[in-house]
């Protein structure tokens, strides 16, 4: 339950500081808030990332032998946690997209 709060703490941060003003793509400014808070977010980020990716592995596995082999059906599940393993930057500054499964930012 812990993680599963912190997973929504972390990408409700995401929404609101991603929500920065733009850049232009020519003319990037050097952004050190937004280096510090990827690397802040990621400290919390990456574990739950990849705790949920190693179990996703496992249940889309599952899924796929419990079906008859049919890899459409494991690769469904699996596709629920696609996208970054971290959050970069350009993320927050809201220059790239942030996905998760099926929810994506940005753009």
């Amino acid at each position: 339950m812990r993680r599963i709060g912190l997973t929504v703490l972390v990408l409700g941060a995401l929404l609101l500081v991603g929500r920065a003003a733009r850049a232009e793509e020519t003319d990037l400014p050097r952004n050190p808030g937004a280096a510090f808070g990827a690397a802040c977010i990621n400290l919390a980020y990456f574990p739950v990332r990849l705790a949920l990716s190693t179990a996703w592995t496992e249940v889309s596995g599952v899924v796929g032998w419990l079906t008859g082999g049919n890899e459409s059906a494991a690769e469904d599940v699996w596709n629920l946690t696609r996208g970054p393993a971290y959050v970069t930057p350009g993320m927050l500054a809201g220059r790239e997209r942030f996905r998760f499964g099926n929810w994506e930012s940005g753009h």
